[in-house]
């Protein structure tokens, strides 16, 4: 899998904006790859997303697309941790699809750390 780095960059009015490298994105188009209509579904049971969101989620043509941008909002998954993610996985009995998931973050994180200690000795 691609590195992934953040970086910031200052606008003009003072603004910072973080912008995110291919890795962590890889890792998001892997795992919506993954999240079939039933199992975002039942993700969305057990995270407990209200009825609105689960109806406007569940009949999306890229529902899983928009499952993962929600759980980024809702701080559920970020570039550091996946961990209500792969506890939701696991109370739904997907074990598979989970330790798959975490195998696919595992290396995203080693990656993301080894680019960025290459980062600092540089700098």
């Amino acid at each position: 899998m691609a590195s992934n780095v953040s970086h910031q960059s200052s606008g003009a009015d003072g603004s910072t904006e973080q912008s995110v490298l291919p890795g962590y994105g890889q890792f998001k188009f892997a795992l919506s790859g993954e999240l079939t209509s039933t199992i975002t579904l039942n993700l969305l049971t057990v995270l407990d997303y209200s009825p609105a969101l689960t109806d406007k989620i569940s009949k999306d043509v890229n529902g899983s697309l928009l499952l993962i941008r929600t759980m980024e909002e809702r701080g559920e998954i970020t570039q550091t941790s996946i961990s209500p993610l792969l506890t939701a996985l696991k109370t739904i009995e997907r074990y598979g699809i989970a330790n798959k998931v975490e195998g696919w973050f595992n290396e995203f994180v080693s990656t993301e750390k080894g680019m960025v200690a290459i980062a600092t000795e540089t700098s």
